[in-house]
Parts: structure tokens; sequence; C-alpha cells
């Protein structure tokens, strides 16, 4: 019986694990200055386009996924509660460093780069409450829909220019409902 497996395909997925492409290819982070993305539906969850994900920083050099993140016990989050509740301030601010951040990823397309296809973006709680303000307001709605969202200017101030370590992000709605695309291929 022969095998169905494209191993070509295979072959291709390997390199770019071993070569690093594979992930970030895949992430978007912003440029200094405007930048224009149209939020689009996450295609293993048409009703919410966020995937709320959470990571333990300051651990080694890895960001290790927290086991919160799935609902389960966190032995990690767990000694971090242990920590804050000694009453000793050290142990509550190494207990605040290590107990699990919230980081949101939205399926993206960057507007001027649609031919290179769907794109993560990751962000924290602030942007992430500043979208899900925007798509509350009933002006603007599911600024997702593929035929009438709306396209988000995210405007990145680099650290230099923020006056602090990672820079500052904020968003805007465009007024204007557009269609994510019109190049059938892309879509």
């Amino acid at each position: 019986m022969a095998s169905s497996l494209n191993l070509d395909m295979i072959r291709k997925k390997l390199q770019n694990l071993q070569t690093g492409e594979g992930r970030s290819k895949h992430l978007w982070k912003p440029e200094a200055g405007k930048n224009v993305v149209r939020i689009v539906p996450y295609q293993f969850n048409k009703e919410n386009p966020f995937i709320e994900l959470y990571f333990h920083y300051n651990i080694g050099k890895k960001k290790p996924l927290s086991l919160y993140t799935f609902g389960e016990p966190d032995p990690i989050q767990e000694f971090a509660e242990k920590l804050q509740e000694t009453g000793n301030s050290e142990d509550w601010k190494l207990g605040k460093k290590i107990e699990p951040k919230l980081r949101v990823f939205v399926p993206i397309i960057v507007r001027g780069k649609e031919k290179e296809g769907v794109k993560f973006w990751g962000f924290g709680k602030e942007i992430y409450k500043a979208l899900m303000d925007i798509m509350l307001d009933a002006d603007y709605g599911d600024i997702s829909d593929l035929t009438s969202g709306r396209d988000i200017t995210v405007i990145y101030d680099t650290p230099e220019q923020a006056g602090n370590t990672y820079g500052k992000i904020s968003v805007m709605a465009k007024p204007k409902e557009t269609r994510a695309t019109e190049d059938k291929e892309v879509a």
C-alpha cells in the first residue's frame, strides 16, 4: 500500500523548525510609526478572534506557557501565590514577577503586505482592552468581518520615543468599512 504522506512538505516543516523561520514568519510586530492591519476571523474559533495565552516571564531564557492557559493547576503559579502570602515584601515581589502574565494573539492581515498572508499579532492587556472596547462600540461592531469590517491603525513609538523600555503602542479603528481583500488568491 502506497503512503499518502507528503515527504517534501514534512522536510520543509522540519527545516523551518530547525532554522526558526517557521515561528517568526507568522508573527507580526509593528514597525515604528503608523501601521495598518485588519483583524480577521480565527479559523478555529469564528466567534472570537482573540487567543488568550498566559506565560511565565523571568524564569530562565524561555517563556514557558502556563498551564493556567488550559484551566489546569499550574505549579509555578501556585508557588508564586505562596510567596505572595508570606508577608515578606521581597517574597511578594518575586511571586508577582513569576506569576503568569496574559499575552493575547489575534490573526491579522498587514495592509500593503496582504500577499504574505495571515500573521499573528501578540500584545498585552491594554491593547486587548482597547480592541475589545472598539468591537463593543455599536458604531464599529465586528471589525473582523471580512466584507464590512474595519482596519486598525497601530501606532508604535519606539522605546527612545516613548522614554521607556518597551515603547508605546496605541490603536485606532478606521471609520470606513472595507473588505479584507479584493484578491481571491489572498482570500
